[in-house]
């Protein structure tokens, strides 16, 4: 008999659970399960395969390049090896040379255009030297900083390409359960073109979707990992991830009020009526993860004062004086370092604006005022008054809660 309401607590509470809560997968809403296949566990054993060789054989060619620049340190121009300020900056510099020539095959978007951009200037300007040295060249301070930033967006792009590989090793636990419980979560549902999810997007750039199509798109993951099976009915060659949440659903039918005095804009259109209500305990914890999310990826920036750091100290070290420290190579490392910070305070402040809202317990609600308003839908649109979020749009969440964005 206690077995028997114990079994009847516990699925209650799966019932439970699973009302307060609507699930997405890569910014599109969840659409049920099914079981997992035999095909589909050797799938997920052959691409965990692939990834470990994968991300092993590019460390290894990471370590290889950069003790083949450290190799060629003692035969570079004097110029250039005090510029690169010993066999790490020349580690470094071989390692961005080989991200930068992999990204003009491989890179995407603005990561190809920004090579293909900066590589051609220094091809232009070698070409300029060596054929009319009699002409006028181009700065060498541009040339400098143009061949600096060349080498730090290969560092960058070779970062982001193991960074990648690095995160699929790590969901090996998580992937073992998904087997282990044995069951494939489904999502379909249209793109929105303003959150496009960040794995949509590499699926969209690997050929798997159609991201120009508007018809409705199908997913399926595993349910703790994330890990993409199928894309609109085609498997990923390699391990991706997509981003799995679980939202707070707006009450339907929750009380709404008049703003406060004040609060309400006077240029307000008349046939646009402003109200509020109160956010529920569990939008409440979802801003919370919202908040921590934002806060969590500080590693860029530390990396990056760190690397500026060094590259201080091994230029201090050498004995430069100061006019030498500051060159053109230094100030690019400097400008990436206050982009980076700049780019962390901003998703700082973006946390706080989101605790401010957490603190203040209500969202604004805009819908249509009519002279017989009896429909009790839920408002058009809902926004976060302290941080001019969306909260909801036609009652279904904002796409910046379901999607993972740059």
């Amino acid at each position: 008999m206690l077995c028997e309401r114990g079994t009847i607590r516990a699925s209650r509470s799966r019932v439970v659970s699973r009302a307060v809560s609507q699930r997405y997968g890569a910014g599109l809403p969840h659409a049920g399960q099914r079981a997992l296949s035999m095909e589909d566990r050797l799938f997920v054993t052959a691409c965990q395969r692939r990834c470990k060789f994968e991300t092993a054989s590019l460390a290894l060619a990471i370590a290889a390049f950069a003790a083949i620049g450290a190799a060629l340190y003692g035969h570079l121009a004097a110029d250039v090896a005090v510029v690169l300020c010993g066999r790490l900056g020349a580690s470094l510099a071989a390692i961005g040379f080989v991200g930068l020539t992999a990204c003009l095959i491989l890179g995407h978007a603005w990561w190809r255009v920004l090579a293909a951009s900066g590589s051609s200037y220094l091809l232009l300007a070698a070409a300029w030297a060596r054929f009319v040295p009699h002409l006028r060249a181009p700065q060498v301070w541009l040339t400098w900083s143009v061949a600096t930033s060349m080498l730090i967006l290969g560092a960058a792009f070779v970062a982001g390409v193991l960074n990648h590989r690095i995160r699929a090793l790590c969901k090996h636990r998580s992937i073992a359960a998904d087997l282990e419980h044995g069951t494939v979560e489904q999502y379909v549902g249209t793109l929105r073109t303003a959150h496009t999810d960040l794995a949509l997007r590499r699926l969209g750039r690997l050929g798997l979707i159609d991201l120009s199509h508007s018809a409705a798109h199908r997913l399926e993951l595993l349910p703790r990992s994330g890990m993409i099976l199928r894309a609109d009915g085609r498997a990923p060659r390699h391990l991706e991830l997509a981003h799995v949440v679980d939202v707070a659903p707006s009450p339907p039918h929750a009380y709404r009020t008049a703003l406060p005095e004040g609060v309400a804009p006077r240029d307000a259109p008349a046939k646009v009526q402003l109200q509020r209500r109160s956010l529920s305990s569990a939008e409440r914890d979802e801003l919370a993860a919202h908040i921590r999310r934002l806060r969590r990826p500080y590693w860029p920036a530390v990396g990056v004062v760190l690397a500026s750091l060094v590259v201080l100290a091994v230029r201090l070290s050498m004995g430069m004086a100061a006019r030498e420290i500051v060159d053109v190579p230094f100030m690019a490392w400097l400008g990436l370092t206050v982009v980076a910070c700049a780019a962390y305070i901003r998703r700082i402040r973006e946390a706080r604006r989101l605790e401010y809202d957490r603190q203040l317990r209500w969202v604004v609600t805009v819908e249509d005022r009519t002279p017989s308003h009896t429909d009790p839908s839920p408002p058009k649109l809902e926004v976060l008054p302290f941080s001019q979020l969306a909260w909801t749009e036609n009652a279904a969440p904002a796409g910046w809660r379901v999607a993972r964005l740059p």
